[in-house]
């Protein structure tokens, strides 16, 4: 390329008919002419003029000045564009080009000495978290049951992101927290057990770097369970859950028409809300337990957290509007002491019970009855007496020996005695 012959042309042969055989090569920009007569061409040649017999006759190749390009010799890079890149024949072509780089480098070998060196695609980027979706979004549960939601975590690239730390936190009423991995459908299970009514919301992201904290970058999902036990029936049943402690229970048999026990009475520990019926004996003296009951004929509910004391449960008075009454259960069998003519505990000398409620509640002891419309308030049980001590709000005591009703404030008691016997 770009050279000078005195005999006429680049490329000359002397020997009569041509003989020189020429294929995937460049004769170009020579002067006078490139060739003094055509050659013999295989195929894939480029003439920049019309004097060597090619198949790709003025043709300008696009290539650089002569210059080092490495290798041992100058050569003449291809340029952008050239009509020489990736367009010899692969069948023959040589593993390396004139400065001992290897071909081809694209898809096929370039015409000419020269083959432009194309640097490998770059790999693609790695896949990353980029969606996470959380299934049901929504749900409900009633307490006792478990809860399992399935997270579904996907790349950027719509593939399943497989092997991810996972970590979730579930606020409400049943907290809990924990980490999992996903599988390779990109999925994990997210499952927790509800204990109290209430609304619980699973918050959930993907710890791509696994520094266990939430980054902007990190997909992140949310839904919801709604706890909820069946309405309370007036007269029949209440709603109960643990608050702390430990609270126990006692469902009392229950019998069929024909004198059968149809449940037998069994006593465990209360772990989650449930509905039970109302005479079922409940023990807090190591707990609290929030109750639930029917306010109104039209379904209203109330509500109350009781502790210290064992009890059970009925409901009183007009059916549109009942009064709930808790009486105070634990034993406290009294006799007479007939030395001194006194009565005495033959077992517990005292039981008690506090209560924290709105709505129309009624504790009973032995001696006398506390009306409440919300309050903070303890009755306290002996043989002999029964006490009302009011924290908070007000409350009508009935004094059952003196058949009249006290009205007791915040900061007050009122004792109420055993009826005298006359002699």
């Amino acid at each position: 390329m770009n050279n000078t012959s005195l005999g006429g042309g680049a490329v000359v042969d002397e020997r009569g008919p041509p003989t020189i055989t020429v294929r995937d090569s460049i004769i170009a920009n020579n002067s006078p002419q490139n060739c003094i007569a055509p050659l013999i061409s295989q195929g894939r040649n480029i003439d920049s003029a019309n004097t060597c017999g090619f198949d790709r006759p003025n043709t300008n190749p696009l290539l650089g000045a002569l210059a080092d390009n490495g290798g041992q010799t100058d050569t003449h890079h291809p340029l952008a564009g050239s009509p020489a890149i990736d367009a010899a024949s692969s069948s023959g072509c040589p593993i390396v080009d004139q400065r001992g780089f290897p071909r081809p480098s694209g898809a096929t070998c370039d015409i000419g000495a020269v083959e432009l060196q194309v640097a490998p695609p770059p790999p693609p980027p790695p896949a990353t978290p980029a969606a996470l979706f959380l299934e049901p979004a929504t749900a409900g549960r009633t307490p006792g049951e478990t809860h399992t939601a399935t997270a579904i975590a996907q790349n950027n690239d719509g593939s399943p992101a497989a092997g991810r730390s996972l970590r979730y936190e579930v606020d409400g009423v049943n907290e809990t927290a924990g980490a999992l991995t996903t599988d390779a459908s990109g999925r994990a299970q997210i499952s927790w057990k509800g204990v109290h009514e209430g609304t619980d919301v699973l918050k959930a992201y993907v710890d791509a770097n696994t520094n266990q904290t939430l980054e902007p970058s990190e997909p992140t999902a949310q839904s919801s369970v709604n706890w909820v036990l069946p309405a309370p029936v007036q007269g029949r049943t209440a709603n109960i859950e643990p608050v702390s402690g430990r609270v126990r229970i006692t469902v009392r048999p229950r019998r069929s028409r024909s004198g059968k026990v149809t449940a037998a009475g069994a006593t465990s520990v209360l772990t989650e809300a449930r509905q039970v019926p109302l005479d079922t004996v409940v023990d807090v003296r190591k707990g609290r337990v929030r109750m639930t009951t029917t306010a109104n004929r039209a379904g209203d509910v109330q509500k109350g957290e009781f502790y210290g004391g064992v009890y059970t449960t009925r409901q009183t008075g007009s059916s549109v509007r009942p009064v709930t009454e808790l009486r105070l259960t634990e034993s406290l069998i009294c006799q007479p002491n007939t030395r001194r003519g006194r009565i005495t505990a033959s077992r517990a000398r005292s039981r008690r019970l506090w209560g924290n409620g709105r709505g129309r509640y009624r504790t009973r002891g032995r001696h006398s009855t506390a009306t409440v419309r919300g309050t903070i308030w303890l009755q306290k049980d002996t043989c002999t007496k029964t006490t009302t001590v009011v924290r908070q709000g007000v409350v009508d005591v009935r004094d059952l020996a003196k058949r009249k009703t006290v009205r007791v404030r915040a900061g007050k008691r009122y004792v109420a005695r055993r009826a005298s016997r006359r002699r």
